[in-house]
């Protein structure tokens, strides 16, 4: 038997489990008093957490409102207008800078929603976009094109024609590029 063995059993004999009645009678304590003692105090510093960052949120909102900044919270609380006073925002009109920032918004809202999260498309995308069918080969920007380009294989050849010339719309490269490969396929 090994000297780790022999230890472990000695541990396991000398290890004392108390109930709660033998805890009030050794130590003179109460197990539900302390237990109790124990949350109150954990949901006190909690409480001081949450109060902490109500206070700091509070906070950086009077600090936007004072500089005239404006929070986009889609984008993790990035700013996308900042402007120098408030009097300063309330009379000029918007740069060309805040008119592309809130044009990438609204794109990019387009855009998600013609995906899930997950980057795939929904299907009321597929059924609005198909290129074949009802709900086939859906093409409505970049990817979608490049992607309908890539898997024109699985359609029937009469199809393959009509996904490269709308795909063309979008990913002009890819599609000449698979003009020419649809090409060498027939010759060879």
């Amino acid at each position: 038997m090994k000297k780790s063995e022999i230890m472990q059993i000695i541990k396991e004999a000398v290890q004392v489990v108390l109930t709660n009645e033998e805890a009030i009678e050794m130590f003179d304590l109460d197990p539900a008093a302390l237990l109790d003692e124990m949350m109150k105090d954990k949901l006190e510093e909690s409480y001081e957490e949450w109060q902490q960052f109500q206070d700091m949120e509070r906070d950086q909102k009077a600090t936007d409102r004072r500089k005239g900044r404006i929070r986009d919270p889609r984008r993790g609380g990035k700013v996308v207008s900042d402007y120098k006073s408030r009097s300063d925002a309330a009379h000029r009109d918007p740069s060309a800078e805040d008119l592309e920032a809130r044009m990438r918004l609204e794109e990019e809202d387009l855009e998600e929603a013609d995906r899930t999260a997950k980057g795939n498309i929904t299907q009321d995308t597929r059924k609005k976009h198909a290129t074949v069918g009802k709900d086939k080969f859906p093409i409505f920007d970049k990817k979608s094109a490049e992607a309908a380009i890539d898997l024109r294989g699985h359609a029937p050849e009469a199809d393959r024609a009509r996904i490269v010339d709308k795909a063309a719309e979008y990913a002009p490269e890819a599609a000449k590029k698979a003009r020419e490969a649809d090409k060498k396929k027939k010759k060879g």
